[in-house]
């Protein structure tokens, strides 16, 4: 029997950009924190949703789903790319 090797499917990379671990930009802390805040944010929000009957928690609940969603638009937009990467599947 003779198998038919199939073509690896190579990661689409940016233009100027290598997979070279050594030549990526380091990290920025602050951003993974605001992320690790904006996901705590959902689940407390999801927590205080039904304690809703009181005022204090119908007050948190408002406050943070007043910026969550805009906080996750604006680190989802800051981390986007300008050019369309192709799917690499």
């Amino acid at each position: 029997m003779s198998a038919i090797a199939a073509p690896v499917a190579k990661r689409a990379v940016r233009p100027g950009r290598e997979l070279n671990p050594s030549k990526r930009a380091a990290r920025e802390p602050f951003w993974d924190n605001v992320r690790f805040v904006a996901i705590a944010l959902v689940v407390v929000g999801h927590s205080v949703e039904k304690l809703a009957d009181s005022d204090l928690m119908a007050a948190l609940y408002f406050v943070i789903y007043a910026f969550h969603m805009p906080l996750f638009a604006f680190v989802c937009g800051r981390f986007a790319s300008a050019t369309a990467v192709p799917p690499s599947c």
